[in-house]
């Protein structure tokens, strides 16, 4: 009963996080409370999920949960609620196996859920923290760009990329569940999952840079073109005039 009550903690915290960091970076299509009652809805059925224990139908249903709530409650194209959904998994992914190595391999509590639900709400408390944090860099990368709402094509080795680190971070939670791993071997997978993760944030950060780059000169050819046709046009007005003194 414990472990049952800290995750529907933890799925509510999930959805707020999700409800302030969408909040801050695009429009809502509804009002407040009715975002927040159909993120609670959403979460709900993850939560209901996740108690059947199976990583991959957990990972499946999640994913497609958070594209359905980031597609309908926000004002953006479907292209990106598959990326922010991606996004969103692989951050709360690596929250979790950061703390779960930690815990288990670092500091020697092998049976978190055997502690009390006091023990298993500070670590869910743990994981959303760091969760936070990742997104809130995520939502500071967004509101700095001048990108619009869409996604350009050449965007897709971004979302594949994060993907992949999806699946490596499953790869190591069932690694980490199912085998007995040395402390070493857990320091080089948190390690890893960590510089795994921040190579995702740098190719995000340099691609949305690319894609200011390219609007950018993309108006600035629309200026020289403008110019040039008022340059044509007063060109033929001074021929014009000319024509008519003579």
């Amino acid at each position: 009963m414990e472990i049952v009550i800290s995750y529907a903690f933890a799925h509510i915290v999930e959805a707020i996080i999700l409800w302030m960091s969408m909040s801050q970076m695009y429009e809502r299509r509804y009002k407040n409370w009715i975002t927040g009652l159909i993120m609670l809805s959403g979460h709900a059925v993850m939560f209901g999920v996740f108690l059947t224990d199976n990583i991959y139908v957990v990972t499946t249903v999640n994913n497609v949960v958070y594209f359905l709530l980031i597609a309908w409650l926000f004002n953006i194209s479907k292209k990106v609620a598959v990326f922010w959904a991606l996004i969103y998994n692989a951050m709360m992914a690596l929250s979790e196996l950061t703390v779960f190595y930690i815990i288990q391999y670092l500091v020697g509590v092998c049976d978190v859920k055997g502690n009390g639900v006091v023990t298993n709400i500070i670590v869910v408390c743990l994981c959303k923290t760091i969760f936070f944090l990742f997104i809130q860099v995520m939502v500071l990368i967004k509101n700095r760009s001048n990108v619009g709402k869409d996604l350009y094509k050449d965007d897709l080795p971004i979302v594949l990329f994060i993907v992949s680190s999806l699946m490596v971070f499953i790869t190591y939670y069932v690694v980490g569940m199912n085998s007995l791993i040395s402390q070493t071997e857990a320091v080089c997978m948190v390690m890893s999952m960590i510089i795994l993760i921040l190579a995702d944030i740098l190719v995000l950060f340099v691609n949305i840079k690319v894609n200011e780059r390219n609007a950018e000169n993309a108006m600035i050819k629309i200026q020289l073109e403008k110019e040039r046709a008022d340059a044509r046009y007063y060109k033929l007005e001074y021929e014009k005039n000319e024509s008519l003194e003579i």
